[in-house]
C-alpha cells in the first residue's frame, strides 16, 4: 500500500501544479476526481498515470464493483485532510486520478468524407465549455477545435460539466485561425456561423456532408473577422423578451437541428 501523509511529497505538489494551465499544457496532463469520471476513464481506456484514494474511501468496495484490477493502475492512498487538500470539489467523494492527455490531431476530427465539427471562438466559460463538449458526445460529433480565448478543456469545471466526454471526443487547441479555416474550406467544409444577424436556422433544408459549426463568445458572439469564412450564418429565432440565450443552450440546440437534418 503507497500511502502519502505530507503536502511536501512530490506527487501532491504536482498535482496542486496541474491547477494552472501552462502546466497541465507542460507535462500534457490533467486532473479528475469523483468516483463516476474515474471509472469512466478506466472504460474509455484512457492513459491513467496514476489513481489518487482517500484512506475514508470504502476502495475495496469501489474495485469489486467496478471489477478494476490493481495490477493495472498505479495507486496512491492519501489521508483524508490531505485528498481534501488536492481536491477541487467543497465536498470530495475521495478518489481522483491523473490523466495523460490524448495528443488528437485535426486528422482525428476530418479524415473521413463526412464530419461535424464544432469551433469555439473565445467561449471563456468552461462550465459552457464542458456542456458543449458533453452536447456534441451525444449527438456523435466528429471534434471540437478551441481557437485562442477559449477556456481550456482540461480545466476541472470544464471536466465536471463534459461529465466523461473529455475521454470520447477528440479536442484540438489551434492559435492558428487562418491555416484552420484554409484547410476547412479546401476540403469542401460548410461552415456555418452562429450570429444573431444571421438568418433562421430553420429555414436551413440542405444537409452537407461536412459541416463546421462555429460558436462564438458569451458576451460578444462570434468575432466579425470570421464571418469572411461562412458558407451560412445562423441564428436562433427569439420569441419572447430575450435578447439572447446562454451559449451552450444556444449551441444543443442548433446542434441537434444540424443532426435532425442530417439523419432524419
Amino acid at each position: 500500500m503507497k500511502l502519502i501523509r505530507s503536502r511536501q511529497n512530490s506527487l501532491i505538489k504536482h498535482i496542486k501544479a496541474l491547477d494552472k494551465k501552462k502546466y497541465r499544457d507542460t507535462h500534457r496532463q490533467f486532473f479528475i476526481e469523483g468516483a463516476k469520471l474515474v471509472i469512466e476513464a478506466i472504460k474509455e481506456n484512457v492513459q491513467i498515470e496514476c489513481i489518487l484514494v482517500s484512506t475514508e474511501f470504502d476502495w475495496d468496495y469501489y474495485k469489486k464493483t467496478n471489477d478494476i484490477s490493481e495490477d493495472e493502475f498505479d495507486i496512491f492512498f492519501l489521508e483524508a485532510p490531505l485528498f481534501d487538500y488536492i481536491a477541487r470539489t467543497k465536498t470530495p467523494q475521495g478518489i481522483a486520478a491523473i490523466i495523460n492527455k490524448p495528443n488528437w490531431e485535426l486528422y482525428d476530427m476530418l479524415g473521413c468524407e463526412d464530419y461535424f465539427i464544432a469551433i469555439l471562438d473565445g467561449v471563456q466559460d468552461p462550465g459552457n465549455v464542458g456542456t458543449i463538449m458533453r452536447t456534441l458526445d451525444g449527438a456523435g460529433a466528429s471534434g471540437v477545435i478551441l481557437l485562442e480565448g477559449s477556456a481550456d478543456p482540461y480545466s476541472s469545471k470544464a471536466i465536471r460539466a463534459s461529465m466523461g466526454s473529455i475521454f470520447r471526443i477528440p479536442v484540438c487547441e489551434i492559435e492558428d485561425e487562418e491555416y484552420l479555416f484554409s484547410y476547412l474550406t479546401d476540403r469542401d467544409t460548410h461552415i456555418m456561423i452562429s450570429h444573431l444577424e444571421g438568418n433562421n436556422l430553420f429555414d436551413l433544408n440542405e444537409d452537407y456532408e461536412k459541416i463546421a459549426l462555429v460558436i462564438g463568445n458569451e458576451g460578444r458572439g462570434v468575432r466579425k473577422e470570421l464571418l469572411k469564412y461562412a458558407s451560412s450564418i445562423v441564428k436562433i429565432p427569439l420569441l419572447g423578451g430575450a435578447e439572447s440565450l446562454n451559449a451552450s443552450v444556444a449551441s444543443g440546440i442548433i446542434i441537434y437541428e444540424i443532426v435532425r437534418k442530417k439523419f432524419y
